[in-house]
Order: C-alpha cells, then sequence, then structure tokens
C-alpha cells in the first residue's frame, strides 16, 4: 500500500510532464512555424529539422547524464526516483517559461529568436531523459509482483490520456490563418507561461514531498541506474 500511493503520486507528476512534452509536434510546432524567426545566421532551418533536436540530445547526452550519475553517486549524491522525477518536472517548467521571455524579446515582426525555441527543446529532452528510463524501473520497485503486468497497462495509459491533455493545449493556441505572430504573440506568451507555471507548481511539490516519498518506497529493490537512459526513445 505503500509503495502504491508513492506510484499514484509520482503518476501525477508524470502525466503533467507528457501532456507538455507531446505538444513538441504540433502546438510548439505551430508556434515555431508561424511566430518564430527560423534564420540562424545565413541558413534557414526548416520546421521539420526542429524534432531533431530531442534525438541529438537523447544520443549524446544519454552516455554523458549517465557518466555524470555514476560520479554523482560515487561522491555521496543521493540520485534516486523521486528526485528525478521532480528535477524533470522542473526542466519542462523552465522549457515552457523561457518561451514567454523570447517572445517578449521578439523583434519588430513579433517572431521570437530560433534560441528560445532550441532551448526549450534541450531543457525537455534532458528532463526526459531524467524521467523516462525510470518509468517502468519504477513499476518493477513499487508494484506487488502480482500487480506489475496491471500496472504497466496503467503506466502506458497515463501516456495515452497525456496525449489527449496535449492534444488540448494545442487546441488553445491561437488561430495563425490570416494573422501575424505580433497579433498571436500574447496568446502564446499566456498558454506558456500557464503551462509552464502548472509544471513548476506540481515540480516543487514534488520536491517537497521527496522526503515522504523515499519513507514510502521500500528497498524491494536497487533504485534503477540512469545508465538506461542511452535508451532512444520513439518520436
Amino acid at each position: 500500500q505503500r509503495n502504491m500511493t508513492a506510484y499514484l503520486i509520482l503518476t501525477i507528476g508524470s502525466l503533467m510532464f507528457w501532456s507538455l512534452y507531446q505538444m513538441a509536434p504540433s502546438g510548439l510546432m505551430l508556434f515555431a512555424v508561424n511566430n518564430v524567426d527560423l534564420m540562424v545566421g545565413p541558413v534557414k532551418i526548416q520546421p521539420q529539422w526542429i524534432q531533431n533536436i530531442n534525438t541529438v540530445c537523447i544520443v549524446f547526452g544519454g552516455p554523458v547524464l549517465a557518466s555524470l550519475f555514476i560520479r554523482m553517486r560515487a561522491r555521496g549524491w543521493r540520485i534516486d526516483i523521486p528526485k528525478q522525477f521532480a528535477a524533470s518536472l522542473l526542466l519542462m517548467a523552465v522549457a515552457f517559461l523561457i518561451l514567454p521571455l523570447g517572445i517578449k524579446l521578439a523583434g519588430a515582426d513579433g517572431k521570437s529568436a530560433f534560441v528560445w525555441l532550441f532551448l526549450s527543446y534541450v531543457l525537455q529532452s534532458i528532463g526526459e531523459l531524467l524521467i523516462m528510463p525510470i518509468g517502468y524501473a519504477m513499476i518493477g520497485k513499487l508494484a506487488p509482483r502480482q500487480y506489475q503486468g496491471v500496472m504497466m497497462g496503467s503506466w502506458m495509459l497515463v501516456t495515452g490520456l497525456a496525449s489527449l491533455f496535449a492534444g488540448d493545449f494545442s487546441g488553445m493556441i491561437p488561430e495563425p490563418t490570416g494573422t501575424t505572430a505580433v497579433a498571436t504573440n500574447a496568446g502564446y506568451a499566456k498558454l506558456f507561461a500557464e503551462l509552464g507555471a502548472g509544471s513548476l507548481a506540481v515540480g516543487i511539490a514534488l520536491v517537497v514531498l521527496i522526503p515522504f516519498l523515499r519513507k514510502l518506497i521500500t528497498d524491494k529493490a536497487q533504485t534503477p541506474s540512469v545508465e538506461a537512459a542511452t535508451v532512444v526513445p520513439v518520436a
């Protein structure tokens, strides 16, 4: 029962993270196409290239993060499931909260510099490296053996629900047809700020609950290592 309580709390954090993360191919892409200056020097960034930021971060960032965590653990740092979940939510919050800043600093045409969107994708990818590899490992650690199959299925259901929420959030994005970036920037800034604030609130709540979650989680198994973060997720 203690383990299942911890599972339910962490599931709420996971739902929040993936709901925002899955806006990348929809809502964030509309923002990129209509409200971001895709010129970087003499090179124009094609919208379809933007999703590759995540892939590159996962492929190259996974081994780096795994090595970093091994060194941190060797020096006595406690890197465990609650802390990784909380960190992923805080990174997602920053990823969304910097977008309104980019909008505020936009040029006369209303288009934000590409660097803000780039940083947002990088932060989201780092958050993914923290939360994705330990999801199923968390179930193996927390769920009783006889319920692990059901809990694996419920974890996949969370991803499906996150997709629905991501679709709803993307539906709040200003209609770009027949308008300019200047006209839609306020709507984007408001939405991104609200979503970022929501992720920040959940992340802070998880930080506060870390000691409580650690008490709930029994030492049924060793905390999974982030070395699994080298797994590349399906886009």
